[in-house]
């Protein structure tokens, strides 16, 4: 049996038990010297545990897809986020014309224009390069699963199919609260149920934004939401993706207990699977925190205040979805889009598969329509700053 202590990048402490003597179908009980630790504010620890056959050659870092069996756990151990970058406390100035506002930093390179009739981000720049294309958006919908057309998904909850897309803009509000700061905030109709999305966009002078997304539903008598989330795209050259959470394959809310929580890299043309049909895929559960970045290092950084899902893929989601009868497309037909679409998701409903004829997921890994609030930190990344896994550890 090998062990490990875990802290976001670091393995601070190993062991390896070769000494086991337990009968089949028995128990025994195991010791393990496991470290004195003194929490660093924001760092979550994990003990990782792994068996594998006797006399396998030990390897510095565990490949658990290749153990016998291995469990994680996450030690409760834990120190709230302390730290704030003090560029945050930089100037900004806002400048609006005709439906446009423009906020620039002056310490920080950065320019942030948003449109104020359709309630989203119309670009974002840093250091001259352009981050974000469009977005965010709020979404509801997830292309139908092989499961989800046997239990008649499509149609059963096909009112959040157009959600997003038909959403209608009642209010945008914006006022600085100082000469450092500048809130906008932007209240959306939904047809669904007659109910409403309210998105909170708080900018900093060090170009940081945190963003509240609150979904009200209307009514009671709603289907259940396949997921509830945000969506942006980003240029096709932000094709490198790391993230603290559940990987490094896709997996959901009812399909992670063979994920690992960790440090995971991928470019993002591997992020989803190829499928023989096109259908939701390349999910991510409990993901903390999620980096995209181009070759120059230059990058976006997402940190979550919950555990949310994430998705990152050189296609739109509406090209895996199949509509509501299956037309038999293959994953191959489908062609990759110029630019990186980023979804950032409270939650998604879990897969189900009790069988793939009528079953649906169990009532714990659905979205009932009730209030759901979730808030994200979207911050800018230059080569010469910290890394990701430091600059995610500071408190918003």
């Amino acid at each position: 049996m090998r062990w490990q202590v875990v802290a976001g990048s670091d393995t601070i402490a190993r062991g390896l038990v070769d000494d086991l003597d337990c009968p089949p179908h028995q128990t025994t009980q195991i010791s393990i010297p496991l470290p004195a630790i003194r929490p660093e504010p924001g760092v979550e620890y994990f003990l990782d545990i792994r068996f594998d056959n006797a006399g396998t050659d030990e390897v510095a870092e565990p490949a658990f897809a290749e153990a016998v069996a291995w469990e994680q756990f996450r030690l409760p151990v834990y120190a709230n986020r302390s730290s704030v970058d003090v560029r945050r406390a930089a100037k900004i100035t806002p400048t609006t014309s005709d439906s446009l506002l423009v906020l620039r930093g002056e310490a920080t390179d950065f320019e942030l224009t948003f449109d104020l009739i359709a309630g989203t981000i119309r670009s974002y720049t840093f250091q001259g390069v352009e981050l974000i294309r469009t977005g965010p958006e709020p979404n509801f919908w997830r292309p139908p699963t092989d499961n989800d057309f046997g239990n008649d998904m499509p149609r059963r909850l096909g009112i959040w199919r157009n959600a997003s897309r038909d959403r209608m803009v009642t209010d945008v509000e914006h006022w600085q609260n100082s000469d450092r700061d500048v809130e906008i905030y932007v209240t959306t109709h939904l047809a669904a149920g007659d109910s409403e999305h309210r998105a909170r966009y708080h900018v900093f002078g060090n170009g940081e934004v945190v963003m509240t997304n609150t979904f009200l539903p209307g009514t009671e008598d709603l289907p259940d939401l396949p997921k509830y989330g945000v969506s942006l795209t980003l240029p096709a050259t932000f094709d490198q993706v790391q993230w603290l959470g559940r990987g490094p394959l896709e997996n959901y809310w009812d399909r992670k207990t063979g994920a690992n929580v960790g440090l995971h890299f991928s470019g993002v043309d591997r992020m989803h699977f190829p499928y023989i049909r096109p259908q939701e895929t390349g999910n991510r559960a409990d993901v903390r925190w999620v980096a995209l970045s181009n070759s120059d290092g230059v990058g976006l950084l997402a940190v979550s205040d919950s555990l949310m899902n994430m998705s990152a893929m050189l296609f739109a989601d509406e090209d895996f979805d199949e509509g509501d009868a299956l037309t038999y497309r293959h994953t191959f037909d489908l062609v990759e889009r110029a630019y990186v679409t980023l979804d950032l998701d409270y939650r998604q409903m879990g897969l189900g598969g009790d069988t793939s004829w009528g079953a649906r997921p169990h009532p714990r890994y659905r979205l009932p329509p009730r209030r759901y609030e979730y808030r994200i930190r979207l911050l800018p990344f230059w080569p010469e700053d910290k890394p990701p896994v430091e600059l995610a550890l500071e408190r918003f």
